[in-house]
């Protein structure tokens, strides 16, 4: 009967708990009797970039397409790709930072993987928290919105209590795609067959040689609504909306910020700078200190791909 959603998963025993990647650590480290993290290999430290004994603030970029794992750029096409991974350890270790006095989340982005997405919103989200349970030691997190805020670009957004958009950005877009490729009228055409051998009728859903049985249509639909509806309660609970109110406002439609404004899906209008303004005023600090701006996460070049082979 697969394949299953988390909740599907737990009622039939294949999954004991839901939780989130930290609620994972957390509960790791309780079992072992020791903090621990997970790393990559060779091992790169935020920290580095982050750190310092100046006051700043930090502007954190979501650009492009959300992906699950680390951030990465298409050299001279200006491609980029924001890596779940990578912004999740970078909102964490800004929060471990106290020279870090706030952090601008500057968004612009279409949107992606739906996972990648929620892992960010969950960052966000702590980091929000942390400041409202202690002010004086966690920075506050406000969201700025580009040219696109859309989809995941808009998820990402809910775990902030104010956000900023332009009135010519393009935001909204609550829904979820998917899509599935059927070669098998081309390779009829080329006169080219194919066998499949599987155990369990839906062994091969996501096969490119035969098009989604009605069955197998109807369990993509099916996950496709749960994902739909966990986006919707992300932006119920972030913008203190209904549930019916957001499937109203979603089903995939898009909006300038000025209609995103007056249908309360952000908060102000306002650029970057209008942005910074505001996240000034929340650090608290006398306008005589000056804050550096650091743009976060350092963008790798080439060289440095190079390396890395």
């Amino acid at each position: 009967e697969a394949p299953h959603g988390p909740t599907q998963a737990l009622g039939q025993r294949l999954a004991d708990k839901i939780v989130h990647r930290d609620e994972v650590i957390d509960a790791i480290s309780t079992k072992i009797g020791a903090k621990v993290r997970f790393a990559s290999f060779p091992e790169t430290d935020p920290k580095q970039d982050t750190w310092s004994t100046a006051p700043y603030l930090a502007v954190v970029l979501v650009e492009g397409t959300i992906i699950d794992g680390e951030s990465r750029t298409i050299p001279f096409l200006n491609i980029n790709f924001a890596g779940s991974d990578t912004l999740v350890e970078q909102l964490r270790a800004l929060r471990g930072d106290p020279m870090c006095k706030g952090i601008l989340l500057r968004v612009n982005s279409p949107g992606g993987s739906a996972l990648a997405s929620d892992l960010i919103w969950r960052e966000v989200q702590r980091t929000q928290d942390a400041h409202e349970k202690n002010p004086q030691r966690s920075p506050p997190i406000i969201v700025s919105m580009g040219d696109v805020a859309a989809s995941g670009g808009y998820y990402v957004a809910m775990g902030a209590r104010q956000i900023f958009a332009s009135p010519t950005t393009i935001t909204g877009s609550i829904g979820v795609v998917s899509l599935h490729f059927d070669l098998s009228g081309l390779l009829t055409k080329l006169g080219i067959s194919t066998s499949t051998f599987q155990r369990g009728k839906n062994a091969d859903i996501t096969s490119l040689y035969h098009p989604y049985s009605d069955d197998q249509r109807a369990r993509m639909d099916a996950s496709m609504r749960r994902i739909y509806d966990l986006f919707r309660s992300r932006v119920a609970a972030g913008r203190k909306l209904t549930m019916e109110t957001v499937d109203q406002l979603g089903r995939g439609h898009v909006y300038s910020g000025v209609d995103a404004k007056d249908l309360r899906l952000i908060d102000e209008l306002g650029g970057l700078h209008e942005a910074l303004v505001a996240l000034r005023a929340k650090t608290g600090l006398p306008a005589r200190i000056d804050l550096d701006l650091r743009v976060l996460p350092r963008q790798r070049r080439i060289v440095d791909i190079l390396l890395e082979q």
